[in-house]
């Protein structure tokens, strides 16, 4: 059982806890994170969920996920990359925040790592079923197709110009 920390509209935290699965309060949010690793050719590491994972199942998308009660975006980040793609990022420079969105009822913080991390390395979860790198234009193809998560066209700036 996951439980999460609510935060409110200017990411402060309430004090209030939830329960993974419950509705979010209105006028509350919780703290997610999204994590890419952008390589020196330009082209970012993406991952397909799994069919069973409750969000965006069998979709391409992000590594990423929900803080738990007590972490911040940065905890989370260490988490779920190591949960996700068995990555222990402390063997890198610490990534990079590059940006903060409230979306709904989440409050995401995207992370970038700029490294050459061969697709050897990554070793995948069981939330995880695939990896691979691909490009803007390779990405915005997918979305367009249903096959990835509709990252907008502000998200994809961000990302590809950190």
């Amino acid at each position: 059982m996951e439980i999460w920390d609510l935060y409110d509209a200017d990411g402060r935290l309430t004090g209030e806890t939830m329960i993974r699965g419950e509705e979010v309060p209105e006028g509350k949010y919780h703290l997610v994170m999204h994590f890419w690793v952008l390589r020196s050719d330009g082209k970012v590491l993406t991952q397909k969920r799994a069919k069973d994972v409750s969000q965006w199942p069998s979709y391409w998308s992000t590594t990423g996920g929900s803080a738990l009660t007590g972490e911040n975006s940065t905890d989370c980040l260490y988490r779920e990359v190591q949960e996700e793609i068995g990555l222990d990022l402390h063997r890198w420079a610490a990534p990079k925040l590059v940006l903060q969105r409230k979306l709904r009822e989440f409050l995401t913080d995207v992370f970038v790592l700029k490294a050459d991390i061969a697709l050897e390395e990554i070793n995948i979860g069981p939330e995880v079923e695939d990896v691979r790198y691909l490009n803007r234009e390779e990405m915005e193809a997918m979305i367009k197709k249903d096959e990835m998560v509709p990252f907008s066209k502000a998200y994809l700036d961000a990302l590809f110009d950190a």
